[in-house]
């Protein structure tokens, strides 16, 4: 705000993000589960050093990716992913490719026993909420805690 002289506006803005991030942190579980999620885009994976990492931490999650060394964003085979296990995949597609981006993934025969996979643990988000460091990262933390945790009470849903 301070260097487009709109500092009023910012400090809405983070006022809006804040009280975004509270109520999505609000919908964690009580007690020691720990969700493990495994970030991909493409081939590769979110491991440490990432804001797909720092979402998951917030959220009470284990991001798979660094657990299993990965820093940064890097390349892993499939018979890795299968290896680590996650409960949860996370992945993103262009507007309305949602369902060919899902049944990518769960056309490679490692993927697909994974126990994301066989829980229908696959979340498909539009490229622009996955991929940007924008306000759309509050878009994001709201809609993996939604799948994540299930919707607020007196909420209605959506991100």
């Amino acid at each position: 705000g301070y260097l487009t002289g709109a500092d009023e506006s910012a400090r809405n803005e983070e006022a809006r993000f804040r009280s975004g991030l509270a109520t999505a942190l609000a919908m964690r579980t009580p007690g020691p589960a720990r969700p493990r999620i495994l970030g991909l885009g493409g081939s590769a994976c979110y491991g440490r050093d990432t804001l797909f990492n720092d979402i998951v931490e917030k959220l009470g999650g284990v991001n798979v990716g660094a657990e299993g060394g990965v820093k940064g964003y890097e390349n892993v085979g499939s018979e890795v992913i299968l290896r680590w296990n996650p409960e949860w995949i996370v992945t993103a597609s262009d507007p309305g490719k949602s369902e060919q981006a899902r049944a990518q993934l769960l056309a490679d025969p490692a993927i697909a026993l994974t126990q994301a996979a066989r829980q229908g643990h696959i979340l498909v988000f539009d490229n622009r909420i996955l991929f940007t460091m924008s306000p759309f990262t509050l878009s994001l933390v709201k809609a993996m805690a939604e799948e994540l945790y299930g919707t607020p009470h007196g909420a209605t849903g959506g991100a």
